[in-house]
């Protein structure tokens, strides 16, 4: 499977920046997006209705884990193949 890890995130979140570092240390190549656009913003209230209350947010495939999760990015890496 050929899934793509997508981080959306702000320059100014310490948690995105440390998703983002822990990534980078368990090998998991990612695409960093600015939560912060108008089209952003627009497409994560989309998937994410209510529940969008603030980043990170990973996407991954149809997974969509908002907040920094180890566990829950952990089992949705393993479920794609990813780790």
């Amino acid at each position: 499977m050929n899934q793509k890890v997508i981080v959306y995130s702000t320059s100014w979140c310490e948690y995105c920046h440390a998703l983002m570092d822990w990534l980078d240390q368990i090998h998991v190549a990612y695409e960093e997006k600015n939560a912060e656009t108008a089209e952003n913003q627009a497409f994560l209230k989309q998937k994410l209705g209510d529940d969008f209350d603030g980043v990170p947010v990973v996407l991954l495939g149809d997974i969509i884990i908002n907040g920094f999760d180890r566990p829950k990015i952990i089992k949705a890496l393993k479920k794609v193949g990813l780790k």
